[in-house]
């Protein structure tokens, strides 16, 4: 039974301590903008990280018990998600990630950085090269342009790290996993995989069977 005041904490501020659990989801308060249309959900942005930063922390302070976090968002801002990633991958705890509805550009990141990563059965998980818009001078465009090119190489780098551990790529370099990727990005700009995809590839470690207590008793990779 939970208090009248553990019920907000969860419903506010996306936390609950009993449990151990982060529900990690676009803010509320976040504004759209106007061109967006008012069914989009926004993605990561810095009121989401902030508020998971200070859920994480918190968390961590209590105990070093398994964490696990409901992820619910459709990508976002690069240095917002990262900042999240990096939380999520040197935290001393154990991390389950829930994926629902998509794990899709940025958010597809994020939950790589899950000890233990899950896919809900009608979620999906989506990569792509990104996109950005600007405006400025030249020189400001051409630098970005730049920036762009060395988080694309980490973009890379962190779906070839969990690809590894799907035993369909042991013979595989990660040249040919980058090449694998790079193709089908070519080919389709954004790739879709369902949850069952994106287990085989190893972009997922399961698919939830529907029984709250596994989802924490083990987990399957190291690194």
């Amino acid at each position: 039974m939970y208090s009248d005041d553990e019920i907000y904490t969860i419903q506010e501020f996306g936390l609950d301590i009993h449990a151990r659990e982060i529900w990690l989801t676009p803010s509320d308060h976040y504004s759209l903008g106007v061109e967006e249309p008012l069914y989009s959900a926004p993605g990561v942005e810095y009121t989401m990280a902030s508020q998971f930063l200070k859920n994480l922390k918190t968390l961590e302070k209590c105990g070093d018990e398994p964490i696990l976090i409901h992820l619910k968002t459709n990508g976002g801002e690069w240095h917002e998600g990262m900042a999240i990633y990096d939380a999520i991958k040197f935290s001393p705890c154990l991390i389950t990630i829930l994926n629902y509805t998509e794990a899709r550009s940025m958010s597809s990141l994020i939950f790589s950085a899950g000890d233990k990563r899950v896919m809900m059965p009608h979620s999906s998980f989506m990569f792509h090269d990104g996109t950005m818009g600007m405006e400025g001078t030249v020189k400001q465009f051409l630098n970005e342009a730049n920036q762009l090119k060395k988080t694309g190489q980490q973009m890379m780098d962190i779906y070839t790290g969990v690809m590894r551990f799907s035993s369909m790529w042991a013979d595989k370099s990660e040249k040919d996993l980058e090449e694998w990727l790079r193709g089908h990005m070519d080919k389709k700009e954004e790739v879709y995989l369902s949850a069952k995809e994106a287990v085989k590839y190893g972009f997922a470690d399961e698919v939830f069977s529907g029984c709250w207590d596994d989802l924490l008793d083990h987990y399957p990779r190291e690194g």
